[in-house]
């Protein structure tokens, strides 16, 4: 049998030609699909299955990465890191969607080293998505080859590869085609009024394990954008109507299963919207990462706008990053695509209208539809950056090139098959052209820069070079077609020049180091550690930026003696920066200070005081000059003496409701004594005279915070956390206390005069209630799948049993 062969009926029941139903046979031949998406996913990581070089990815390494290795300290210690004394001054770190601490591939952190977790996290989700797209194309009725064609598309286009950068987009995109599938399934068992109930059981379970398990990876806008691939393809596959109307029912029955198994992340995650910089309005990014249409050149040459990077690797000003742009599936697909016009049903139709969508999202600022839902449109709101959009384009694109090969396959006519071999040698032709007759100015035009510089105008001439034979390469394999002997020979070619062609491209994108950079620690931490309790501040925390398509090793060692992101939160060095989603707004405002150019330099060392800075990394700013030559920027390590400590005792206070920092940027206003309180009664000093001073010993902990407290008068214990109604204090022989805000910022509570210690603690009571809702919808889930009866298969022109 052919090995484009196997083609499969209704819903995508495989039967193969000439047999009938009831003996179907395991053709072994149909797992050379799997086994080739297999064999390139493993061949793209390659080198890095041995441990020894991970991607250079900036925010993986330098964010994701600590962020997974912090949690697995935890869970190691038996506990759940709801707070992070260390990040950003302390915030809440479960709450942070991308902490993804409940997500279950990142227990094997738990048991293999932090670099050796990672390439395993990555190599396992694009098998994810490269297994699923496959599955999910044999299930719309696509053959062996067309379905490899697809799934090559999707797995390494340029816009999943670039989407590692981000690890929790890139987990959650990765379940985008089984996902689909799965939703397919829920629709093939819908379709039967009576037997419904019974009969999607068992699919609406696995639907919601699937929508819960990529819930908790901790990317809500790409979570969203599969939600748009479910409805959409569903919508146009099945048709307005009562069945369309049901349908949706049971998919919507397994979005809300689903959101109840990641309840304990999601409720965390909302319980803590309204005190971030997301509770009002945000800048949805269309300035920075609106799509021109002059992209989609990108579809073909991948890499004639620059690759990802700055000082003149990326070329493109109204882009500010490679990712937010670029959408490359494969020569084939693209050249295929077209076909799928042909094809009847409305598979084709849904692909085309997701594809369509995507475009005119991706386009942002160039049309009013992005702006218009950015503004009133929820959750379009909240999202940012409308380049992200292309993922519809990047999953269903290969599709269509899928489809359109199914077309020439089966084809009865040779015409159909002459008629799109002559249209892709006219593209070949056309693009042939255009390299011989391109210089800087067609090239200027066309990619909407200058090129005076000879290196650039080189590395796009040979990106269009290479896009010249990947298309000739591609219509030579398609005149095999006319040959009915080498039309297996051929469908497989154009599989294997598919899978070669995306994995090759996507595999130059990112570059490596060596695993051994995540681990370097920095000279000056261990003498850090050696002082009283501190906060590192970096003027370079906005630098990281600039490493987005860096691969010296070198920059990373140079980032992490420079605490850029949240590379040093394993060591516990506690930090004024640091990352989340839902950054806390007050924690913001007190940094931004720290960084406030207007301010004076007393008050700028009067801020570090009162925010407990200890430490100062700095030196002189990014110079892009110097990046290309190699030259690190030389860093400077200040030691300041005059930070308040972590926790003290004044005798009095002040209650300011409105602007807490103007009173304490005043050079009268003495912190170490009085402390500014928001709504709370003040404290007048009732001890007249010396008084001996009180002795705080501060002890950290998961979630809690132990302060030793010996004091000869009455008055107010200040602990420099930040304040957070989830906060309470026990102990100092008082009943249990709420914190009030103090200095702005941090905590507040009455000491008594003796020696006590006063235990903190932080709860997260929007867990709880989490963790009650996912008990439920597992015993839901348990008692569907138990309930429910799977439907037999029709089997036409069966003889009826004996009785």
């Amino acid at each position: 049998m052919p090995w484009h062969a196997g083609r499969t009926t209704g819903y995508g029941s495989a039967v193969t030609r000439g047999q009938s139903p009831d003996r179907r046979r395991i053709d072994w031949r149909r797992l050379a699909g799997p086994a080739a998406i297999t064999i390139a996913v493993l061949a793209w990581f390659g080198p890095l299955l041995g441990g020894g070089e991970v991607l250079a990815l900036r925010d993986t390494l330098l964010d994701f990465l600590p962020w997974r290795e912090y949690t697995a300290r935890a869970l190691s210690d038996g506990a759940l890191p709801l707070w992070s004394h260390e990040s950003r001054m302390g915030q809440a770190f479960l709450a942070q969607p991308q902490s993804a601490v409940f997500y279950p591939p990142h227990l094997l952190w738990l048991v293999l080293p932090s670099t050796v977790a990672l390439v395993l996290t990555q190599c396992g989700h694009l098998l994810l998505a490269g297994l699923g797209a496959f599955l999910l194309a044999r299930r719309v009725e696509l053959r062996v080859a067309p379905a490899v064609v697809a799934a090559a598309g999707w797995t390494f286009s340029t816009y999943t590869i670039a989407q590692m950068e981000f690890l929790p987009a890139f987990e959650t995109v990765c379940w985008g085609p089984l996902t689909l599938l799965l939703a397919d399934r829920v629709a093939e068992r819908v379709r039967d009024r009576e037997t419904v109930i019974n009969a999607a059981g068992r699919p609406v379970v696995a639907l919601a394990l699937a929508w819960g398990t990529q819930a908790l990876a901790g990317h809500p806008q790409a979570l969203f954008q599969n939600v748009v691939l479910v409805a959409v393809f569903c919508a146009v596959r099945i048709g307005i109507g009562r069945r369309l109307a049901r349908t949706l029912a049971f998919l919507t029955a397994a979005g809300l299963l689903g959101a109840a198994l990641a309840a304990p992340q999601l409720l965390t995650s909302l319980a803590h919207l309204a005190e971030s910089t997301r509770s009002g309005a945000i800048d949805s990014g269309a300035a920075e990462a609106s799509v021109h249409p002059r992209y989609l050149v990108a579809l073909i040459a991948p890499y004639i706008f620059g690759r990802p990077g700055y000082d003149g690797s990326w070329w493109q000003k109204d882009v500010f990053e490679f990712w937010a742009a670029i959408c490359h599936v494969g020569v084939v697909p693209l050249l295929l695509a077209p076909l799928a016009a042909l094809r009847r049903g409305r598979t084709a139709a849904a692909f085309a209208v997701i594809t369509g969508i995507g475009v005119v999202l991706a386009l942002g600022a160039h049309t009013p539809v992005y702006p218009f839902l950015a503004e009133h449109v929820p959750p379009f709101t909240r999202f940012r950056w409308p380049g992200k959009w292309l993922h519809l384009v990047a999953f269903a694109l290969p599709f269509l090139g899928g489809l359109g090969l199914q077309v020439l396959l089966d084809a009865t006519s040779e015409r159909t098959r002459q008629a799109a071999i002559a249209i892709g040698g006219v593209v070949v032709i056309v693009v042939g052209a255009a390299y011989l007759a391109g210089d800087a100015e067609f090239y200027a035009a066309l990619v909407g820069v200058a090129f005076d510089d000879p290196a650039r105008l080189i590395a796009v001439r040979s990106e269009h070079a290479r896009a010249l034979v990947a298309s000739s390469v591609t219509v030579a394999a398609l005149g095999l077609l006319l040959r009915p002997r080498w039309r297996t020979f051929a469908a497989a070619l154009l599989a294997g020049i598919a899978l070669v062609d995306a994995g090759t491209q996507s595999r130059s994108l990112h570059g490596t180091v060596p695993s051994d950079v995540t681990t370097h620690v920095p000279d000056w931490v261990e003498s850090a550690a050696q002082q009283q309790r501190m906060r590192v501040h970096s003027t370079h925390s906005l630098g990281q930026l600039w490493l987005y398509g860096q691969s010296a090793a070198p920059w990373y060692v140079w980032a992490r003696d420079a605490s850029l992101g949240e590379a040093l939160l394993p060591l516990g060095v506690e930090r004024t920066w640091g990352f989340g989603q839902l950054i806390p707004r007050r924690q913001w405002e007190a940094w931004e200070l720290l960084q406030d150019p207007s301010l004076a330099p007393s008050e700028r060392e009067r801020v570090s005081d009162l925010l407990n800075v200890g430490l100062v990394i700095h030196g002189p700013p990014f110079d892009e000059a110097a990046m290309r030559a190699g030259r690190l920027p030389k860093l400077r390590v200040a030691r300041r003496s005059t930070h308040l400590p972590r926790a003290f005792v004044v005798g009095e206070s002040v209650v300011e409701n409105e602007d807490p920092w103007r009173r304490l940027l005043d050079p009268a206003f003495d912190p170490r004594s009085t402390v500014v309180l928001s709504d709370a009664h003040p404290l007048k000093s009732a001890t007249e005279g010396p008084t001996e001073p009180s002795k705080v010993t501060v002890t950290y902990g998961w979630n809690r915070i132990d302060v030793h407290v010996v004091s000869s008068v009455r008055g107010k214990l200040v602990l420099l956390e930040p304040y957070d109604v989830r906060w309470s204090v026990a102990g100092g022989g008082l009943l249990e206390q709420t914190p009030t805000r103090a200095n702005g910022l941090f905590m507040s509570i009455d000491s008594e005069p003796g020696d006590h210690t006063y235990v903190f603690r932080y709860g997260e009571p929007a867990l709880l209630a989490g963790c009650g809702i996912a008990g439920a919808a597992l015993v839901a889930l348990v008692l569907l799948t138990l309930g429910s009866v799977p439907c037999a298969p029709t089997r036409p022109n069966s003889v009826p049993p004996r009785s």
